[in-house]
């Protein structure tokens, strides 16, 4: 289903204040509630809208640490690490990836020690190789989506 440009403005107004209900929606866009409505069940039912993600400053919450991890994962075993990986509650993305390293993880630690415990974890697996490290000392810009989303 493809956006139409009062989706996108809806969507974008959750971006902006997720807290925002369907009444914030209308009086901002200036349409009706119903049709707020309406859009928002279509998204949810086309998996368009899957929940909504507070933003958590995560040094607040204890997590101290965030880092990038770039490692090769041999191509027969990948799909099973990957979904080991997925389980774990402090990394938070994992990509697949061109260059040297064929993945790419972002993970959230409340320690370095955590994060040595990850990358051990990591280099005795026999399926992965040339393990990077890199601790993010700064963070400019973190957001799930792009936004505003626009129409194409």
């Amino acid at each position: 289903m493809p956006l139409s440009t009062i989706d996108i403005r809806i969507l974008n107004c959750l971006i902006e204040n997720s807290d925002s209900n369907y009444k914030d929606i209308s009086k901002k866009l200036n349409i009706s509630s119903q049709t707020v409505y309406n859009r928002l069940k279509v998204m949810r039912d086309e998996k368009i809208l899957e929940g909504l993600i507070p933003k958590i400053d995560l040094e607040k919450a204890g997590y101290l640490t965030k880092a990038i991890i770039l490692f090769n994962i041999e191509s027969k075993e990948k799909s099973n690490l990957i979904k080991q990986l997925s389980n774990k509650h402090n990394i938070v993305s994992i990509l697949e990836v061109s260059g040297p390293f064929n993945v790419a993880l972002i993970a959230c630690l409340k320690s370095t020690k955590e994060l040595h415990s990850l990358v051990k974890e990591l280099s005795e697996n026999d399926n992965v190789s040339e393990i990077e490290t890199h601790i993010v000392y700064n963070t400019f810009k973190d957001t799930v989506i792009p936004f505003p989303l626009e129409k194409e």
